[in-house]
């Protein structure tokens, strides 16, 4: 009798789940996430590889002290590049790893680099844990 219910409990259980997964579509999370629809995400998830191909050759010429960062807007198709000094520009466009990755190059103005954010980053580190042991004695 206990194996009956547990058979009919799976059999209920595999009934529902598949009434659940047909309810959604495959892309309808990332979809949702993005605020796209769902005929759009498997061309966003192309794009998205070609953009993480440019940022991995973006990385090493990324120079601490002039830029910020990157980031990879999925929807917008762009790699945004974090940069104190605009006129660095060519630091990354004439260089012949990123000649394929032009057109989705996107320059944002920034006030810190990476080095000055990292600086201030352990200078808050440092603060804290002085206050941490000021506040302990």
């Amino acid at each position: 009798m206990k194996n009956i219910f547990l058979i009919l409990n799976l059999l209920l259980f595999s009934l529902i789940l598949q009434s659940h997964l047909t309810a959604c579509g495959l892309y309808e999370p990332l979809a949702q996430y993005l605020n796209v629809s769902e005929s759009e995400v498997p061309e966003l998830l192309s794009n998205q590889k070609i953009l993480i191909e440019g940022n991995r050759n973006l990385i090493p010429l990324l120079n601490s002290t002039i830029f910020g960062g990157s980031y990879i807007d999925i929807k917008a198709n762009k790699l945004n590049i974090n940069i104190v000094d605009m006129s660095q520009q060519g630091i990354i466009t004439n260089n012949p790893a990123m000649k394929p990755y032009l057109k989705l190059l996107s320059f944002v103005q920034v006030k810190n680099s990476f080095d000055q954010l990292n600086f201030t980053f352990n200078q808050l580190n440092i603060l804290e844990k002085n206050t941490m042991q000021s506040t302990t004695q």
